[in-house]
């Protein structure tokens, strides 16, 4: 027999986040409050936000858009490191080696 009413511990751990980041979510609107009165969620009404967020991702999709995930470019993450003459050096034996200017 499931639990029908969740802390917000226990609904942050069903939807797979944090606490905090759950009740962001509650802030914003993409979860349901708790049930007035109490500190406890309807896991019904937490499942019925979840449904309706992947109806949400999904509905783009039906109309030709792909929001889809997108392949990893890890040049996109990675910082451009500026070039100077002895850096090579510097990187290899430390910063006592740089020329000072």
């Amino acid at each position: 027999m499931h639990k029908r009413l969740l802390s917000r511990e226990e609904a942050a751990h069903y939807c797979g986040t944090t606490p905090r980041r759950f009740t962001v979510w509650v802030e914003r609107g993409l979860m349901p409050r708790r049930i007035p009165g109490t500190n406890r969620w309807d896991v019904r009404a937490v499942d019925a936000a979840i449904d309706r967020a992947g109806a949400a991702k999904a509905a783009p999709a039906a109309v030709g858009r792909d929001d889809g995930p997108r392949p990893r470019n890890d040049s996109l993450c990675q910082r451009e490191q500026p070039s100077w003459p002895g850096r090579e050096k510097a990187a290899l034996t430390g910063p006592s080696s740089v020329p000072s200017r």
